[in-house]
């Protein structure tokens, strides 16, 4: 009899190694059949745009209704949008249950001009090209002087040669405190041709040299404490170049 019971539990037990596995990949089969016909797409909202439409975003998003939730890949979706709108800076696709998705985005600035053979190249704060420009753009936008762009291709960064090599960077950040300072409607020209010591207008009053690069953050401090301390009729020069909190004017 007790070997009876013993042969029935292996039994059992032979029948629970088999079924075990083979239960649970029917049931992800299941779950992955389900998640197929179900969870299809059918709103996709786009916030944060401005320069572009949300048909145009939607688009260059590759995702359309019909697709489903699970397999839109949001890296690809985003590198899409990235190759195809130059504009957009910064970009995200999140995913909600049972069939929405938002896209939300935040579009580049144009601040600034350079010009390569009578052709103009319209860049923002990272130095990215957003586009070729006209010489109506040229005269709205910050003029860059003192370095000669190279191959200059829509969407992607600026690149000089190895005669202005290390501009473009100080250029991106000089751009970057202009935006993030909200001054940059005050800046008309800046001059890149020493790279030791780059020059713009500010106010249509002042010549402000920053110097070697270093803490630019910490130079745009400085100019604006030094302008805060000056009357609407001082004109001169902002020499932020000396070490410490000291910016010296000279008109």
């Amino acid at each position: 009899m007790e070997q009876l019971k013993r042969r029935a539990f292996k039994k059992r037990a032979g029948r629970a190694r088999l079924y075990g596995p083979a239960a649970f990949l029917a049931l992800c089969l299941a779950l992955v059949f389900a998640m197929s016909i179900f969870f299809r797409v059918s709103r996709i909202e786009v916030r944060g745009n401005s320069y572009y439409t949300a048909d145009e975003i939607i688009l260059a998003s590759g995702i359309e209704e019909g697709d489903n939730l699970f397999f839109i890949n949001r890296f690809t979706v985003m590198s899409r949008m990235f190759s195809r709108l130059p504009y957009v800076e910064t970009a995200s696709v999140t995913r909600y249950l049972p069939n929405r998705v938002i896209i939300e985005v935040s579009e580049s600035e144009a601040l600034a001009c350079v010009e390569l053979e009578g052709q103009y190249w319209v860049i923002d704060r990272s130095c990215k090209i957003l586009t070729q420009g006209t010489a109506a753009d040229a005269s709205s936008l910050i003029t860059v002087r003192g370095l000669t762009p190279v191959n200059p291709t829509v969407g992607e960064t600026l690149s000089t040669g190895s005669a202005d090599e290390g501009k473009a960077d100080y250029l991106a950040e000089i751009l970057d405190q202009l935006q993030e300072r909200g001054i940059a409607g005050n800046v008309t020209r800046i001059d890149m041709t020493d790279l030791t010591n780059p020059k713009f207008d500010y106010l249509g009053r002042f010549t402000v040299e920053l110097g070697p690069r270093g803490d630019t953050e910490y130079q745009f401090a400085k100019l604006l404490s030094a302008v805060a301390q000056l009357t609407e009729n001082d004109r001169g020069t902002i020499d932020l170049s000396l070490e410490g909190a000291r910016a010296v004017f000279s008109p």
